[in-house]
């Protein structure tokens, strides 16, 4: 009987696994093509990181269900209020909480911004055509946020950052669940839970 439910919980991890890596995949497919993460597809998964947490670790994963959730929307909520990142991108990151638990949502996050970076100054060399010209937009986006807040105003901006913000256009638009999706991978594997998969 241990040995069955033992079984049981292996095979619901790697389901879990599983689920998580369908997800991470789907919007970084969905976000290349259309340019945004669908609530409906967030939503989903959510609700199976919820029931499936919540039935294979009882309330303690149920608490990690909403650690891991608060940490991931608080990673990138301030990224949101910047105008960095999109709302679905914020809400991804929750939902990536939601199965890792607090500490993987924060490596989820760390991973994240790193493969965004490198990735990011990819798209920017590719559409600007240039490396000053890619340097003085990356010092640009750097730069953003304060320049949004207003707490350095005398820091010369190497770009117009309000005009990128008005004016996206939809074939620059960096796809940011890409980058999500390389971040949670790259943790899955770090926390050793790629042996679930086979």
């Amino acid at each position: 009987m241990l040995a069955f439910i033992l079984c049981m919980t292996i095979t619901m991890q790697m389901l879990v696994t599983w689920i998580l890596i369908v997800y991470v995949l789907s919007i970084a497919v969905v976000d290349l093509t259309t340019h945004r993460i669908p609530n409906w597809l967030s939503g989903m998964a959510g609700i199976l990181a919820l029931l499936f947490q919540t039935l294979l670790f009882g309330f303690s994963g149920l608490l990690d269900v909403l650690l891991g959730c608060l940490v991931g929307f608080s990673m990138f909520f301030s990224f949101y209020v910047w105008r960095a990142f999109g709302a679905g991108d914020v809400k991804a990151m929750a939902v990536i909480g939601m199965f890792l638990g607090p500490k993987g949502a924060l490596l989820v996050s760390i991973a994240t911004l790193i493969a965004g970076g490198v990735i990011g100054l990819f798209y920017l060399w590719r559409f600007s055509g240039s490396v000053q010209k890619t340097w003085h937009r990356f010092l640009g986006i750097v730069q953003s946020p304060f320049v949004v807040i207003n707490k350095a105003p005398t820091v010369p901006v190497m770009f117009n950052v309000s005009n990128l913000a008005s004016k996206p256009q939809k074939q620059n638009k960096f796809p940011y669940g890409v980058s999500i999706a390389v971040g949670t991978l790259l943790t899955i594997w770090y926390m050793g839970a790629m042996p679930y998969l086979y």
